[in-house]
């Protein structure tokens, strides 16, 4: 709800209890802003349901937009905040539960146990009122006036006040335990591709050494092949060499057989 209301209906609610206001104006003056309506509707010793739809209306769009009461019932109605067999009674006076069900339904309030499990009656709906200290307690039937009226708005719309801030902080933590949530797993998910990469790179690394090693082992071999190789052949060559007689020369004679 705007600013502007709640400063006019807090400063209403202090000049009602100084006393400041005229007894006998009415509340239903033609194009007469909220802050006069507010503060004429203040002394009023009985408040009528129809000053009830102007100010709870009010109170659920956070402007004074609609004035008529016809306009403002209608919309309460579509919302489901006052019932339609209610009608439109300049001069029937507003009762505590009339008004106790139209401040719990504008303000989304949906009770205990027994308020959940039968619907909200007024009965109940002035529980929960006087539980939350929106209203003072009282007979669902009794008459309220129009500084309760006024005082009841107030309160209401510190307690709307005070809901959407808790909502707007608890949708604040939500957003920022998401993005930390995503972080989170960004930044695992980061850790995890570099570990990987680490492992396919230590991987490949090994391979090359592995082969290298391989590559340097076969290449001793073979030279150890060669190295081993080339004395043996000489010493044969030389061998054959000195049993083999020239040509031309005699066979050395054989020992003879002792």
């Amino acid at each position: 709800m705007m600013a502007p209301f709640r400063m006019t209906v807090g400063l209403t609610v202090v000049a009602v209890c100084l006393g400041l206001f005229a007894p006998e104006a009415r509340a239903d003056t033609p194009g007469e802003t909220d802050a006069e309506f507010f503060m004429s509707l203040s002394y009023k010793k009985v408040a009528m349901l129809d000053d009830a739809y102007r100010a709870v209306a009010i109170l659920a769009r956070g402007k004074d937009d609609l004035k008529e009461p016809g306009k403002c019932r209608d919309f309460l109605v579509e919302r489901k905040i006052a019932r339609g067999k209610w009608g439109l009674a300049p001069d029937k006076p507003l009762t505590k539960g009339k008004l106790a069900y139209m401040v719990c339904q504008a303000l989304g309030i949906k009770g205990g146990v027994t308020m959940r499990l039968f619907g909200p009656s007024q009965r109940y709906c002035l529980f929960e009122c006087e539980f939350l200290e929106l209203m003072t307690g009282g007979a669902p039937y009794e008459h309220v006036t129009g500084g309760e009226l006024v005082s009841t708005i107030d309160r209401a719309d510190q307690y709307k006040l005070a809901e959407e801030t808790e909502a707007t902080a608890k949708a604040a933590k939500k957003t920022a335990a998401q993005a930390e949530g995503q972080q989170k797993a960004a930044d695992d998910k980061g850790n995890k591709e570099t570990s990987s990469n680490v492992k396919k790179a230590e991987a490949t690394e090994g391979k090359a050494t592995a082969t290298d090693t391989k590559k340097s082992s076969e290449k001793a071999k073979e030279t150890a092949a060669k190295g081993s190789g080339s004395p043996k052949a000489e010493n044969t060559s030389d061998d054959a060499s000195e049993s083999k007689p020239e040509k031309g020369q005699a066979s050395p004679p054989a020992k003879p057989v002792q």
